[in-house]
């Protein structure tokens, strides 16, 4: 399977995966396709993919993965999303102290931690309360952040370094806050952190801080807002922001070539924070991610893997994403080894060599069908029940063993592939009725016969122990718009 560390220099020194949450209670989140449609996600649902409630030996597969994957550092978090997406609502639980044991046992795998942190977005732990923006000119808004800081700081000994993000949520400005107040309460931070781990690192992230919609800093104009002002000492690591150019996620920028270069000559340490690469939190689900992966990786000029220190990546849909996480643990080795290539590895180590040939048309097939940001399904019933077909029709070998840890088993893995050709179809089916429904009513069919037909529409199966909330919430949005539009027409 995956060659052995030292047998290659790998173009990446320092490759991290963000282990974040799956955007399933995020009920305020309008860009997702699940939209407001929380009471589709069920406790077992919660259960089976937020880690959160995920045991710590289960957890502690997962680290094995990521090893054995090639990957050489995690990045975690103790945020209020954390606890949401597990179901707690504002409730933390267990899950700081999951958090440090996680990183300690990293460590014990020779791999690096990272704290993940937002900076002015924080958990109010005295009454459980969220916030956004908070301002650290305001006094009342002051003891908040302070308590949220003092909080993160609690994981200091765990971690060998934090990375502050300002935006997306975070930003303030309000009461005279600019990008440079945020650039002192990273040191703010950072000093909480050292006071506890002298030798503990930080970087400034800058997500998102160039968007209008959501960063909200007065003042930033590029990294040069950050590496002229003198603020931040110098070994503060710079973060750039990134995510793949495949045509389906560019709203959210791309890899800046000349930011890294502009990070580099000002003698900063630069690093990669990129989000929607290998995952996508607010559209969770199954999604197959190797061109993307290819494109992005293949395409970065050889002198960038010079200058980057460090790269993280995202895994949010947890046991749906191996394949990806297991390509780009190679391709952050290798960035021109042959993607599909490895994906075929991944198969055959995770379901046994008998289902190469079958299992990877599946995956071709989920690409192919859940394109764009969101990935809604879109192209023809007969791709998507052939791969149905095809996904029933695995069988994991006798007495087989995977050739890596999987935080999943082969029988498992197998039902999900199932469970989501089953959905994928599902909602191709009910789009294909719902475009003939419109044709016949713009023939002039009576009402009684359009409502009739509405009535026997196919349906998507409400989920219950799978994840494939994106189709059954993409058949509800679109039923209902189905109605209005038919409405409009009579």
């Amino acid at each position: 399977m995956l060659t052995s560390q030292d047998d290659i220099r790998p173009a990446l020194r320092i490759r991290e995966v963000t282990l974040g949450d799956p955007f399933i209670a995020a009920t305020q989140n309008k860009i997702s396709p699940l939209g407001d449609r929380t009471n589709s996600i069920t406790d077992r649902i919660y259960q089976k993919y937020a880690i959160e409630n995920w045991s710590e030996s289960k957890l502690r597969t997962y680290i094995d993965m990521l090893h054995a994957f090639g990957f050489n550092s995690v990045q975690l978090y103790d945020q209020w999303q954390s606890y949401v997406c597990a179901g707690w609502g504002n409730d933390p639980r267990d899950w700081p102290e999951k958090v440090d044991a996680l990183a300690d046992y990293a460590h014990t795998k020779s791999m690096g931690t990272t704290l993940f942190i937002w900076g002015n977005a924080a958990f109010d732990h005295h009454n459980k309360t969220r916030h956004m923006h908070l301002c650290w000119n305001d006094p009342h808004e002051r003891k908040i952040l302070e308590q949220h800081w003092d909080h993160q700081s609690r994981h200091a000994t765990h971690f060998d370094r934090i990375v502050t993000h300002w935006a997306d949520p975070g930003g303030c400005n309000r009461n005279g806050c600019t990008i440079e107040t945020a650039q002192h309460l990273h040191n703010q931070i950072l000093k909480r952190f050292r006071a506890k781990n002298h030798a503990i690192e930080s970087s400034f992230s800058l997500w998102m801080l160039h968007s209008r919609e959501y960063g909200k800093w007065e003042g930033y104009e590029g990294p040069q807002s950050v590496l002229e002002s003198g603020i931040l000492p110098h070994d503060v690591m710079i973060a750039v922001h990134s995510s793949p150019d495949d045509g389906c996620s560019s709203r959210y920028g791309g890899f800046e070539i000349n930011e890294v270069t502009e990070i580099a000559a000002a003698g900063r340490k630069v690093g990669v924070w990129a989000w929607y690469l290998a995952d996508n939190e607010i559209a969770p689900s199954f999604i197959v991610r190797t061109k993307a992966l290819h494109d992005y990786f293949s395409n970065v000029p050889a002198d960038m893997y010079e200058l980057i220190e460090r790269h993280s990546l995202d895994s949010t849909s947890h046991g749906l994403n191996m394949h990806n996480l297991y390509v780009a643990g190679k391709l952050m080795r290798d960035p021109y080894a042959d993607a599909q290539a490895v994906l075929r590895e991944f198969i055959a180590g995770a379901l046994g060599r008998e289902n190469v040939e079958n299992v990877q048309e599946v995956f071709f097939t989920i690409e192919a069908l859940r394109k764009g940001f969101m990935g809604v399904p879109e192209g023809t019933v007969d791709a998507a029940r052939r791969a149905h077909d095809l996904a029933r029709g695995v069988l994991i070998p006798k007495g087989f063993s995977p050739a890596f840890p999987m935080i999943i088993s082969p029988e498992e893995l197998a039902g999900e592939l199932t469970a989501q050709t089953e959905a994928i179809t599902e909602f191709l089916v009910f789009r294909e009725a719902s475009a003939d429904l419109e044709r016949m009513t713009g023939q002039g069919a009576s009402e009684a016969r359009v409502n009739a037909a509405i009535a026997n529409l196919p349906r998507v199966k409400t989920p219950s122990m799978w994840l494939t909330n994106l189709e059954y919430c993409a058949y509800l949005a679109g039923l209902d718009e189905l109605k209005k539009a038919l409405r409009r027409q009579q």
